[in-house]
């Protein structure tokens, strides 16, 4: 009796870990848009592949983008990030709880659905992205580490950019919640259309120049031609910016291997 007791214990023991494991799990990264010569590498084994539209994996991830090159990332939670050319970008960390598949595919999410941890590297180049509200009662995390400083962002459109010859890291907040974090712990918050410099070591705040912001909405309004929903932001006083025909429906070397987005 004593011996099924036992027996008993355990398989409920195991119930509860496996109840605890099914709801968490690894987020999803999409390749949704991709030009010119932009790479995936597994930093596990090294193994690289040149990244093709509809490609999906996991954290454990770098992407590598050339001249002239760049691609638009889709997150499970909502987010969505550019990587423009000449940039090399970690996924370091991707978690995210399991949630409703009712609420339908994670291109149409319009905030996070559930408690999701994002944590990236950037060793070199600048990122732009929107993080769609984040579960911030259930735990949400999304940093953008560097090695100057971390950027950590709680919505909703940002750039963030490190030169790794002139150790210029920059974050500038387009518009939403966004906070430096420096090595030292101190947690500086970025101000709507600010950006946070540093410089051999010296942080200060500036405006958010022009091009900046120019190419942050040139990002949302990719983003928005897409079929994705986003915030588009406006700024009257943008008479020019970079071509946001820089990414285009072309999916890196061998478009006819690409998938379509499945909805």
């Amino acid at each position: 009796m004593k011996f099924l007791k036992v027996i008993t214990l355990a398989a409920f023991a195991l119930c509860l870990v496996n109840a605890a494991q099914a709801q968490e799990k690894v987020g999803v990264i999409k390749a949704f848009l991709v030009k010119g010569d932009v790479t995936l590498i597994n930093k596990s084994t090294g193994a690289s592949e040149p990244l093709m539209r509809g490609r999906e994996f996991n954290e454990g991830y770098t992407i590598a983008t050339g001249d002239d090159s760049t691609t638009l990332l889709l997150f499970s939670n909502g987010a969505s990030i550019n990587v423009t050319p000449n940039s090399k970008f970690d996924i370091t960390d991707f978690e995210q709880a399991a949630y409703d598949p009712a609420l339908g595919s994670f291109l149409r999410l319009e905030k996070d659905p559930s408690m999701s941890q994002t944590s990236t590297f950037m060793e070199y180049g600048e990122v732009i992205g929107e993080v769609r509200k984040l579960a911030l009662d259930k735990g949400s995390t999304f940093t953008i580490n560097t090695p100057v400083a971390s950027a950590g962002i709680r919505g909703t459109v940002w750039v963030v950019s490190y030169n790794a010859t002139t150790g210029r890291f920059s974050t500038t907040n387009v518009q939403g919640d966004v906070t430096v974090v420096l090595p030292n712990g101190d947690q500086i918050p970025v101000p709507a259309e600010q950006s946070y410099v540093i410089i051999n070591f010296e942080g200060s705040m500036e405006d958010a120049s022009p091009e900046v912001l120019a190419a942050a909405n040139a990002f949302v309004a990719q983003v928005g031609a897409a079929g994705i929903s986003a915030t588009v932001v406006n700024h009257a006083s943008i008479v020019s910016g970079p071509n946001p025909s820089i990414i285009t429906d072309n999916a890196g070397k061998v478009p006819s291997n690409s998938d379509p987005i499945s909805n």
